[in-house]
């Protein structure tokens, strides 16, 4: 399945147990009732695009068509592995990262169905750092995080070594966020 998401384009993707990713949130197990057969949550990533990221302050409308195209491109992909999860005999949910979100009081932010972070860290993509972002090691915290809940039997991956943080703070200014919690 990770080859057909690389093939897809996702630049990133690796494989969680949805037993561990119950402990990230309270919301968890009305994801668990829509496939009690479930048995791993696949994730993959998106980078986002740098040189985007910098035209903000000249000109908002660049990043926001690029969030947009980002979105859609990650549509894309996850529509597209679920069908291919389907053609093998498998059910496939996906579970986007923008919508629907909860805002309630009671909420500390935007809270969806699954913390795609941590299915990231469990899934070996990257490690979670003090500012509580994901980082990776190919392209920092500058990635966007769709999961997918399935029933197919596929490898685990182990959570990823944390080398890369040190070459990571040689190059950043600001070693703020990169404080492991």
């Amino acid at each position: 399945m990770l080859n057909e998401l690389h093939r897809l384009g996702a630049d990133l993707e690796g494989v969680a147990p949805c037993d561990v990713t119950q402990s990230h949130g309270n919301k968890w197990q009305s994801v668990i009732d829509k496939m009690p057969e479930a048995k791993s949550v696949v994730v993959f990533g998106v980078r986002m695009i740098d040189s985007t990221l910098v035209s903000a302050t000249k000109n908002i409308r660049v990043p926001q068509f690029s969030t947009k195209c980002l979105h859609e491109e990650m549509d894309r992909i996850a529509f597209g592995i679920s069908g291919y999860r389907d053609d093998l005999g498998y059910h496939a949910i996906p579970f986007p990262h923008y919508w629907p979100v909860e805002m309630g009081k009671e909420s500390k932010g935007l809270i969806g169905d699954i913390s795609h972070r941590h299915t990231a860290y469990q899934a070996g993509i990257g490690t979670i750092a003090k500012s509580r972002l994901l980082i990776t090691e190919r392209f920092g915290p500058r990635i966007r995080l769709f999961s997918i809940l399935t029933d197919a039997p596929l490898k685990l991956e182990e959570p990823s070594g944390k080398e890369y943080l040190q070459e990571l703070r040689k190059m950043c200014q600001c070693l703020s966020c990169m404080n492991e919690v």
